[in-house]
């Protein structure tokens, strides 16, 4: 392929998926995997091409969505004419601005904020809801080429594997998704081990249980940061022999740079971790040249970042505001200038790993601050990482910090094998309570299990309540 060629795979990426397959069929299918294996390497390309060729990828594909949506969809048809959008603007990446933001009440089912094909024959949809830690569950309607693709076409754009290697494992199952249920976009490719309050990680037994799994065959492990994090310290005191994992890719919830670093030097492979959510899939894996530090590569020909102030005005370069993200490839759940409840930055500097996609940096979600009896906030993250640095690693298998009232927090522990000495609490608790400020105190306490969300994700901070 040409770059031109290319391009236009990438443009048409969706839209050419060929109507024989689906997410059920796809793993040793050799007609699949001649078809991705080209596109894919356009994908990569892509990476490191200048701004101006990925703006005609964008334009083309944001015409294209809008297009659809206006001849789809009454609601989105009234609301692009409200605003004076015309899908087949030159323009069109300027004017998407005129739009406003949007938040999950969109997705509300009677505003009919979903775009349902009505030609024939009719796309396979899949519903799938959000975890609800924004405080509401939104239900997504995705359809087959989207789970199939939306994913898939991102996991692999890290240059972790060759194309050989790539080619082998899809032919097979290759992940191992270690505490929750196989979602759809991974059925021809992966198994499952779900955690819960019977099958836990605490006990040897279904420890076991998973390194016969992994043994069987070389294997992606897909967790939850906070899954990952506890398996690495079980990992480190178990006799089994290590297990023949190919990467691990952690996702979906805050982790400092201390529990990535401890990730990846237990296991020894590759740590990949994504910035991923249900209603977007991925956009965005953090950048192996600053690996742990939470600043993530954007797959540009998917994905427009803005970040924005609380009125949905531009914030200046390289300011914090609110992470407002538009999706060119989904087109039944459409996510337009859509805030997720993330806050980031485009950092000002430039990446060492040579891509051209900017760096965004994630700085957590809104509302993960330890708010002070001075009126001002405290990053609950950096809060996290302060307390990481301080502890030797192998001393916390768990912890959360729940902020208790305006004068207290609690850190609670589920001690590892080495737990923490009465005299290295005080110091810790001492140098916490002096790093947020005057008037308030942090206390250490241990605990046998933290509760997990029915998710599975753990909340590594728990905020004031709104009334105190």
């Amino acid at each position: 392929m040409n770059q031109q060629v290319k391009i236009d795979a990438i443009v048409s990426l969706i839209e050419s998926f060929p109507a024989a397959f689906n997410h059920l069929n796809l793993a040793g299918n050799r007609e699949f995997i001649d078809w991705f294996m080209p596109r894919l390497d356009a994908l990569r390309e892509s990476d490191f091409w200048d701004e101006k060729v990925i703006e005609e990828i964008q334009t083309r594909r944001l015409q294209n969505l809008l297009s659809y949506l206006q001849q789809t969809s009454p609601f989105w048809k009234q609301r692009l004419d409200a605003f004076g959008i015309r899908p087949e603007s030159a323009s069109i990446l300027k004017d998407l601005k005129l739009l406003p933001v949007t938040d999950y009440e969109l997705f509300a089912e009677e505003k009919g904020a979903y775009a349902i094909p009505r030609g024939e024959p009719q796309p396979v949809i899949h519903t799938r809801y959000s975890s609800g830690t924004t405080g509401r569950n939104k239900m997504i309607l995705i359809s087959d080429p989207e789970i199939s693709l939306d994913i898939l076409s991102c996991l692999f754009r890290k240059p972790i594997f060759d194309a050989v290697a790539i080619r082998k494992m899809l032919e097979r199952k290759f992940f191992l998704f270690l505490g929750r249920t196989v979602l759809p976009h991974y059925a021809s490719f992966a198994s499952s081990f779900p955690l819960d309050n019977y099958t836990r990680l605490s006990d040897p037994d279904t420890r076991n249980e998973i390194y016969r799994i992994l043994k069987t065959s070389p294997q992606i492990l897909w967790a939850f940061s906070s899954i990952a994090y506890e398996f690495a310290h079980y990992r480190l005191v178990d006799d089994s022999p290590p297990s023949p994992l190919l990467a691990i890719y952690i996702h979906s919830e805050s982790s400092t740079c201390e529990e990535k670093l401890f990730i990846k030097n237990t296991f020894n492979v590759p740590v990949v971790h994504l910035y991923i959510s249900c209603e977007t899939a991925i956009i965005g894996d953090e950048c192996s040249s600053y690996f742990g530090y939470g600043y993530y590569h954007i797959p540009r020909e998917r994905t427009i970042i803005e970040i924005v102030d609380e009125n949905g005005s531009p914030v200046n370069d390289h300011q914090e505001g609110r992470i407002v993200v538009t999706i060119l490839d989904r087109k039944i759940t459409p996510i337009i200038r859509y805030a997720n409840g993330d806050r980031g930055k485009f950092p000002k500097i430039t990446c060492a790993c040579g891509k051209k996609s900017p760096l965004l940096e994630v700085r957590g979600r809104e509302g993960e601050n330890i708010k002070l009896p001075s009126g001002k906030t405290f990053s609950a993250l950096l809060f996290a990482s302060i307390f990481l640095d301080a502890v030797s690693l192998k001393t916390v298998s768990q912890y959360q910090i729940q902020q208790e009232s305006l004068k207290e927090i609690i850190i609670r522990v589920v001690p590892a094998a080495e737990s923490l000495k009465a005299r290295e609490i005080a110091a810790i608790e001492l140098l916490l309570s002096s790093t947020v400020g005057k008037g308030v105190s942090a206390r250490i306490v241990h605990v046998e299990s933290i509760p997990r969300e029915p998710s599975g994700k753990m909340r590594f901070f728990v905020p004031l309540k709104k009334n105190e």
